[in-house]
């Protein structure tokens, strides 16, 4: 069993104090959770660094009470968490934060790391938990890494600041937190690899979650990648699936499959409000190198955006944004194929009714154009055909999932994509 610490979170014009409101626990002889590093007396001070400041109250809490009645996401039951510690209210500047879920590190951009405590459940998850969270406008927490992120508050918590778990790799971003899960290697699921041809490679196939990659396109024989299938409902927290590698023409490798979107849960027993940005987009697949005759990358799909409150509250400035990259382009031998966009963030980006992610196209290429990332819960868009002398594009990537989880939602307006279901 894995013990969450419960204290206070405020974040002034940063999420970056979000994870030093946790640390992990061990268990005394008692069987008492305690913090590690602090050998189980607690009420010593804490220096996160950045003026953060705080410190831990010895006396626990009753956790009983808190978790009566509330299953966190509806797969984990709160009351597997005994009673923690209180931790004092914590501050931070505003500014851009990188939060790396496999060793809980926080950097600030400005340089320098943040001291902060977290914990994994289950060797699954890297969690969050304080008393209450608040996310202040104009700031920004992006979260890379293996593990999803669950984020808890035991009362209330608002966002009005960006949280995102996209992925980015080909341009230095990263990849969100928990994409390209192992689940996603299921052959059940996974899209295939375009296959190759000295004459023409095909595309790969878009990656597939909450709904199913496209189809890559032929290079000079039937050799187009499958699609990404459309998993299961997600039984616990995991990110979108990558996709399929581009196939390889006379030389060199396979063009670069894009990353699935990441998995962040926020989870409060009270009130949930959201007026910011959760970005949980997929990225583009690459296109073919310049004289390979090589198949386009498939897009990453969109990763996962789960909600829970008492109540959830959103309004007309919330934008949630889940949504497939785009299929690179294959190569003719003389141009390079153009790489797929990865997945926008949604509202001003893509606004209501218009597109997503754009495959890659090049003028005068005849490689087969990579196909369009999903961006209303659709498939991912095919990759096109190459000629007898050039390599297929590759598919896009399927939608992410929104879940929204509450007896009380209130939508306000928001800008929802793909649709929650």
């Amino acid at each position: 069993m894995v013990t969450h610490l419960v204290g206070r979170l405020a974040v002034v014009g940063a999420a970056a104090a979000l994870t030093a409101a946790i640390a992990a626990c061990s268990f005394d002889g008692s069987g008492r959770a305690v913090p590690e590093g602090d050998g189980g007396g607690g009420g010593g001070p804490i220096d996160a660094g950045g003026g953060i400041t705080g410190r831990i109250d010895a006396s626990p809490i009753d956790a009983v009470d808190l978790c009566s009645g509330w299953t966190l996401i509806s797969v984990l039951d709160s009351c597997e968490v005994p009673a923690a510690y209180r931790r004092d209210t914590l501050t931070e500047r505003a500014g851009l934060y990188t939060y790396n879920t496999d060793d809980g590190t926080l950097l600030r951009q400005t340089g320098g790391e943040v001291e902060n405590h977290s914990l994994v459940l289950d060797g699954a998850y890297r969690v969050v938990s304080a008393e209450s969270i608040d996310i202040q406008a104009g700031a920004e927490l992006r979260i890379i890494g293996d593990l999803p992120v669950l984020m808890v508050a035991w009362d209330g918590f608002t966002v009005a600041g960006t949280i995102d778990s996209s992925s980015h790799p080909s341009s230095g971003g990263g990849r969100g937190a928990g994409g390209d899960a192992a689940s996603c290697l299921d052959g059940s699921v996974a899209p295939s690899n375009g296959d190759a041809d000295a004459t023409g490679g095909g595309g790969g196939g878009g990656g597939g979650f909450g709904s199913a990659g496209g189809e890559a396109g032929d290079g000079a024989s039937d050799t187009a990648g499958d699609a990404g299938e459309r998993a299961p409902g997600p039984t616990r927290l995991r990110g979108g699936c990558a996709g399929g590698l581009g196939g390889v023409g006379v030389s060199g490798g396979g063009a670069a499959a894009g990353s699935g979107g990441g998995a962040v849960a926020l989870a409060a027993r009270g009130a949930l409000s959201v007026d910011g940005l959760i970005h949980a987009g997929g990225s583009g697949g690459a296109g073919a190198g310049l004289t390979t005759l090589g198949g386009g990358g498939g897009g990453g799909s969109g990763g996962l955006i789960w909600l829970s409150g008492a109540t959830i509250t959103l309004s007309r400035s919330t934008v949630l944004a889940a949504n497939g990259g785009a299929g690179g382009e294959g190569s003719d031998g003389e141009a390079v194929g153009d790489s797929g966009d990865d997945a926008p963030e949604g509202g001003t980006d893509a606004p209501e009714g218009g597109t997503g992610a754009i495959g890659g196209d090049t003028t005068g290429n005849t490689g087969g154009n990579g196909g369009n990332g999903s961006n209303d819960g659709s498939d991912g868009v095919g990759g096109g055909n190459g000629t007898s002398s050039s390599g297929g594009g590759g598919g896009g990537g399927g939608a992410g999932l929104i879940d929204l989880d509450s007896d009380q939602i209130e939508m306000g307006g928001a800008f929802i994509t793909p649709p929650p279901r």
